[in-house]
């Protein structure tokens, strides 16, 4: 397997065609949330912590930035790729310091080519440290 994904994303279509698009790509899907605090909750209670996060903006429970903000506290190596509609989601991505931002609807090109990047960079920070 390429990596372990957390895919955070309200919309019930738009997430198991992300789930199938990355199991199809050789990725594993370490779990799936369509609401903030929910996977707030997975995320701090993990024993092992996924590769990447495709976090969604617009959530139930609390937004993105929320989200965003307490995974990476748990882990500020882990990958995430912001996915918004909005300009406002960009800014708050680009307050906490997200550096993977994606306009939706992404390419599916471009959402695999910045997961395998964003995996990549979290391991080479991870050897660094071991």
């Amino acid at each position: 397997m390429k990596g372990g994904i957390f895919l955070v994303e309200d919309d019930l279509d738009v997430l198991e065609y992300y789930r199938f698009l990355l199991t199809v790509e050789g990725y594993d899907i370490w779990g799936a949330d369509t609401d903030g605090e929910a996977a707030i909750s997975r995320f701090q209670a993990a024993e092992q912590l996924p590769d990447a996060v495709i976090l969604d903006h617009r959530l139930p429970g609390c937004n993105g930035d929320t989200v965003a903000m307490k995974l990476l506290e748990r882990d500020p190596d882990v990958c995430i790729i912001y996915l918004t509609a909005d300009d406002a989601g960009i800014q708050m991505a680009k307050e906490i310091g997200i550096q993977r931002l994606k306009r939706k609807p992404c390419d599916n090109e471009r959402l695999i080519r910045n997961l395998r990047e964003g995996i990549g960079e979290r391991h080479r920070k991870l050897a660094r440290r071991s």
